[in-house]
C-alpha cells in the first residue's frame, strides 16, 4: 500500500476511533442510569461497554501499526 492509501486509511481508522469513544461515552452514561435501578440492564450495558472498550483499542493498535509502515 502506498503512502496515499495508508492516509486515506489511516484517517478511517481515527473516524472508527472517534466512534468508538462516543459509544463509550454513551454506554458509561447508561451504567450509571442503571446502575441502581435494573441490574439486567445494567449488566448488559457493562458486557457492551467492555466491548466497545475492546474495539477502541484495535484500532488504536490498527492506526499505530499503520503509523510504522
Amino acid at each position: 500500500m502506498g503512502t496515499k492509501g495508508r492516509e486515506i486509511v489511516g484517517m478511517d481508522v481515527e473516524q472508527n476511533i472517534q466512534g468508538e469513544q462516543c459509544a463509550i461515552e454513551a454506554y458509561q452514561k447508561l451504567s450509571k442510569m442503571f446502575k441502581d435501578k435494573d441490574s439486567i440492564t445494567y449488566q448488559l450495558v457493562l458486557e457492551i461497554l467492555e466491548d466497545e472498550v475492546e474495539h477502541e483499542e484495535d484500532l488504536e493498535a490498527l492506526l499505530e501499526d499503520l503509523e510504522l509502515m
